[in-house]
């Protein structure tokens, strides 16, 4: 919780197999709940997370002209 901005924080889900119905519930202290229709048990999905530091200066991007 000291080294990531909770408020940059995104989540990409891809279900595994058929379908779900899977959503990212809710973002609380660096912790990601994902939701999901209980009829789909058992789940199987992967997930990507990613998040901008607080520790260290923005990226600024330069552009070439």
């Amino acid at each position: 919780t000291k080294l990531v901005d909770e408020d940059s924080i995104t989540v990409q889900l891809t279900a595994i197999g058929g379908k779900q119905d899977l959503w990212i519930e809710d973002v609380i202290n660096n912790t990601v709940t994902v939701g999901h229709d209980p009829s789909c048990a058992p789940l199987k999905y992967f997930y990507f997370i990613q998040g901008e530091r607080i520790d260290i200066d923005k990226l600024e991007v330069e552009v070439d002209k």
